[in-house]
């Protein structure tokens, strides 16, 4: 799949190549002007640093002092005045300023300019007519007219790639010093979504003017939904430099927005903020209609979105704005009327059509989702998003979709046969676990999708590449999974992952969307470990120390920043964690029921405190209390262990070093844990063997990385005591799903020993991190065989075939001699099968005898015998 724009430019229309070609022809023509000393030079860079730092007063001094000084006609001079104006929000004055210079208002620059001082004030009408005039104009002075023309060009369905190289590159090659262009091209890729291309020009431009605070803003939106922390960074960088810079002020709010708050307090510091730098703009009364709406208050949100709107009747960027900020928080069937309203302003609005699909997508309206995006595609070929999503689109209509009851399954046909029924089994639990227990009753069927390419997965996810590390996500009544074959999903549970997004799928079709991320990811967590309690987030080491040591607990009113700006993935993983001790404490405290009226809360647009004080207790002593619960959880995580963090590197002592620690500090996790290492690495066994049992007394829990009983198999296979090893193998697995190299060694021992009842764990366990691996499949197959179950064996045996086996026809052969007694003609066909795969297999050709004939079984002879091998 395509995932930049640069890969998808093809024809140039005729007639825009007619326009292109005669303005390139006149760029080619005074490319080789000699330049005179420039006087304006100093003071406009003078200018534009007061300007990108937000210094508007002094930047128009500057500007002043330079009409003054006669140079006031320069149009550098003009342009840059109203672009300070604009900033400002003082659009007639920069429209006088124009208009009161006729010789720079007739050219292309001076033309986009008004047509961004109109769109500004909401009149699309008349800025249209400014681009339209750009288009008819024939001749131009300077390199910011190309870019001037090149935007116009595209804003009436230019040729995009004709544009970036007649235009753009042109003008990069006249002035290379000129950071503007590279704003130029980063919005084209930007619109595109083609966020790389934006970035990397965002950055160039950087490198030629490192305080245009307007460059740098963009490159921080380039990352903002795929790497907030990074984003953040960046728009404080910005803030610092220019802390009126008003795009900058407006993500911060949006940042803080959608961290869904329920103190508002710090979005609403950042709208006045924009506000006190240009109060004409409707984006801070915009975002407030989505906070009236986060709380239900649809009065509010329509009193806003009127104030929002006045004179601006004509502009569809208001209700888009909206829209796009409630599908952000997820809330798509609450987004899609505001985008649909801001396409009944302007049908052609290709931001909303956009955004309109994909919300669609979300919601499960699948056909007229299909429909828009086409449409969008046929105006706009270069939509990298778009594209991708019909790329997608084609891809999965080959699916196989399995509907069962209130569910419908969509994925590769060779993945259903392999694991489709265990999904649905699943889902089917799930349904009688959770629906009832969190008060759901769907609205309609729920869509899960299964994707076998990572790319495609992050496309139906998130309309662009990326999204690695992600295993699933929810959008309510649609559940996009990574296939456990793909390569994205490492070893971990893919059943335990699609019982986690299922549960969103509950718990946030219960309460309409309305409740806060924490809230819903530790109850999907809590969930996890509920049906399986080896997966879920588990309390670890690491998390012990954060909890106690650390003092890193989140407010449960700050929770949803562990999600949104994590210091780290450790620190992400953590608020998973603590968000789902809080529905282990709020459970045994409160319980199940009290938990169902919240949700109902939730559902009728109440707050989370609200709620709780309303059913449980006060936010503030639930949350002492909470924090309270938490710290001793973690004190009696290894409680009969010492945590001191030695200031020591023991890994650095010597073995009689070591040894010295150890006897001073007999009972510190860190040094025991070293010593057994360093007994291992001498081979010291017994001795190494004695403090792992003692770890694993004071710890028997301990089944993340560095656990003992991973130490104690591998010692135990050093010494070659096969039983022991066993042994350890089975504590560790049973205790954590994060071992998978170690159940497959564990599966062979307890094949080997019989031990049905652990394979048949075992194999549970495998399956559900990974269902391509043969070898489950082959052991369940035997397990049934040698418990005489033999429709469990044959089904065994024939999922196996469905992966391609090494040995297929001993499967086939296999098959059919559990069949010869029930089904002739099937155990016939699979012996066929096994002879088509080994013609001199004796074994099969003795059977097929058999099944043609009711006669006695004829002997095969020697030759035959002499050839099986050959035949295997």
């Amino acid at each position: 799949m395509i995932g930049s724009f640069r890969l998808l430019f093809l024809l140039v229309p005729c007639w825009l190549m007619v326009v292109v070609s005669g303005f390139a022809q006149e760029a080619a023509a005074g490319a080789e002007e000699v330049v005179a000393e420039d006087p304006v030079v100093a003071p406009l860079s003078e200018a534009r640093v007061f300007f990108h730092s937000g210094d508007y007063e002094k930047a128009l001094e500057v500007l002043k002092d330079e009409v003054e000084e006669d140079h006031g006609t320069d149009r550098r001079l003009v342009a840059l005045r109203a672009r300070v104006l604009m900033a400002t929000g003082d659009y007639e004055e920069a429209i006088a300023l124009i208009e009161q210079d006729w010789a720079f208002e007739m050219t292309q620059e001076a033309q986009m300019l008004l047509y961004d001082i109109k769109r500004a004030q909401g009149d699309f009408e008349a800025a249209a007519e400014h681009a339209q005039v750009v288009m008819r104009s024939r001749r131009f002075a300077v390199p910011m007219d190309l870019l001037a023309i090149g935007r116009a060009a595209l804003i009436h369905r230019g040729e995009p790639k004709d544009i970036l190289n007649r235009f753009y590159k042109q003008v990069q090659q006249r002035e290379p010093e000129n950071a503007e262009v590279f704003q130029y091209i980063g919005d084209l890729a930007l619109e595109k979504h083609d966020y790389q291309l934006a970035a990397e020009n965002y950055d160039k431009g950087l490198q030629v003017e490192p305080t245009n605070t307007d460059l740098r803003c963009s490159l921080a939106r380039t990352f903002f939904e795929s790497d907030r922390k990074h984003a953040l960074e960046i728009l404080e960088k910005v803030l610092e430099q220019n802390p009126k810079n008003v795009e900058a002020l407006l993500l911060m709010a949006e940042h803080h927005l959608l961290a869904e708050l329920e103190d508002k307090s710090q979005a609403l510091a950042f709208l006045e903020r924009v506000e006190a730098v240009n109060a004409a703009d409707p984006r801070p009364k915009a975002m407030r209609v989505v906070m009236a709406l986060i709380e239900a208050d649809e009065e509010a949100a329509a009193e806003w979105r009127t104030k929002a709107m006045a004179g601006r009747r004509m502009d569809p960027t208001i209700d888009y704005h909206i829209g796009e900020w409630m599908s952000s928080m997820m809330r798509f069937q609450e987004a899609v009327p505001y985008l649909r309203a801001s396409l009944e302003i302007d049908s052609e609005f290709l931001p909303a059509k956009v955004a309109l699909g994909q919300n669609l997508l979300r919601t499960g309206e699948e056909d007229e989702a299909w429909v828009i995006l086409e449409g969008v595609s046929d105006r706009d070929q270069y939509n990298v998003a778009v594209y991708n999503l019909l790329a997608l689109h084609d891809e999965i209509e080959d699916y196989e979709i399995i509907n069962r009851k209130n569910f419908i399954v969509r994925m590769e046909a060779s993945e259903a046969a392999l694991f489709g029924d265990r999904v649905l089994d699943l889902l089917e639990q799930a349904e009688e676990d959770l629906h009832a227990k969190y008060d759901f009753k769907p609205s309609k069927p729920i869509l899960i999708e299964f994707f076998p390419n990572q790319e495609d997965f992050a496309v139906r996810t998130f309309g662009f590449m990326g999204g690695d590390g992600f295993l699933g996500a929810c959008f309510g009544l649609v559940v996009t999974m990574n296939s456990p074959n793909n390569g994205a999903t490492g070893k971990t549970n893919w059943e335990s992952t699609l019982w986690h997004e299922y549960c969103h799928a509950v718990t946030l079709g219960a309460t309409k969307n309305r409740m806060p991320r924490w809230l819903t990811e530790g109850i999907s967590v809590y969930e996890e470990r509920r049906r399986d309690a080896t997966c879920g987030e588990q309390l670890d080491i690491d998390a012990r120390y954060m909890i106690l040591e650390g003092e890193e607990l989140i407010p449960l009113s700050q929770l949803n920043y562990g999600f949104l700006r994590p210091k780290s993935g450790q620190h992400m993983m953590f608020a998973y964690l603590q968000s789902s001790l809080f529905i282990d404490y709020f459970m045994e405290t409160f319980g199940e029921e009290k938990m169902r009226l919240i949700i109902r809360d939730l559902r009728d647009g109440k707050k989370f405190s609200e709620a709780c004080e309303r059913h449980a207790e006060p936010l503030a002593a639930l949350e002492e209390a909470f924090f309270a619960y938490a710290k001793e959880r973690a004190r009696q995580y290894g409680g009969k262990l010492e945590w001191i963090r030695p200031e020591e590197n023991l890994a650095a002592l010597s073995l009689a070093e070591l040894e010295d620690w150890v006897a001073r500090n007999p009972h510190n996790y860190y040094g025991l844990r070293t010593h057994a290492a360093a007994l291992l690495k001498e081979e010291r066994f017994e001795d190494a063997k004695a403090v792992l049992e003692r770890l694993v007394e004071r710890f028997p829990d301990h089944a993340d990385a560095g656990s003992p009983y991973q130490m104690l198999a591998a010692l135990y296979r050093q010494t070659d005591d096969r039983e022991r090893e066993r042994e350890m193998l089975w504590e560790l697995t049973s205790r954590s799903t994060d071992w998978l190299d170690e159940m497959l060694q564990l599966l062979e021992y307890e094949l080997e020993a019989e031990g049905w009842d652990r394979v048949a764990r075992l194999t549970e366990q495998i399956v559900a991190i990974n269902p391509y691996i043969a070898r489950a499949h082959q052991a369940r197959a035997i397990r049934h065989r040698a418990l005489e179950e033999a429709d469990e064996a044959i089904a065994s045996y024939e999922t196996l075939l469905t992966l391609s086996p090494k040995n297929p026809a001993q499967i086939h052969f296999a098959v059919a001699d559990l069949l010869k007694e029930t089904d002739r003609f099937k155990a016939k066909r699979h012996t066929l099968d096994a002879l088509a795969e080994a013609p001199r297999y004796r074994d099969a050709l003795r059977l097929l005898r058999k099944l043609q004939s009711p006669e006695p079984e004829v002997e095969v002879n020697a030759k035959e015998e002499a050839s099986e091998s050959e035949g295997l």
